[in-house]
């Protein structure tokens, strides 16, 4: 596998090296690594500490409080909402009332009843 991927760079790109390092890098690569383990070691520290805002360390939590919140609000709106509009037994009755045929044919083929086995059903259910 490693044979064919080498082979459709070098065929498709060429054999050139596309990533340079600059002029003499690697000669004073040693010095600069040693010059580097020497200020650690002394405790000087090489950049400053990087400080991050209030905003950019706690802006996840913030977002989920405030999704949190609306979630909630909405639910209960709508939990209030729909507590106030219950049904009276006045409008149930007549609901029920205006079943009409074509839904009980329905639903007796989908349960297969039979006629007298509906009715006995309904008789029951009053």
């Amino acid at each position: 596998m490693y044979y064919y991927d080498e082979h459709f760079i070098k065929k498709n790109f060429g054999k050139e090296e596309h990533f340079q390092v600059p002029e003499g890098y690697f000669d004073t690569l040693r010095s600069r690594v040693l010059n580097d383990i020497k200020t650690r070691e002394a405790g000087i520290p090489k950049q400053p500490a990087r400080t991050i805002s209030i905003w950019h360390r706690y802006r996840a939590a913030v977002v989920s409080a405030a999704a949190s919140v609306l979630i909630g609000g909405f639910a209960l709106g709508a939990w209030m909402h729909g507590a106030g509009h219950a049904p009276s037994e006045s409008k149930q009755t007549a609901s029920q009332a205006l079943v009409s045929s074509s839904n009980l044919d329905a639903m007796m083929n989908y349960s297969m009843m039979d006629t007298e086995d509906m009715y006995s059903y309904m008789a029951d259910a009053e």
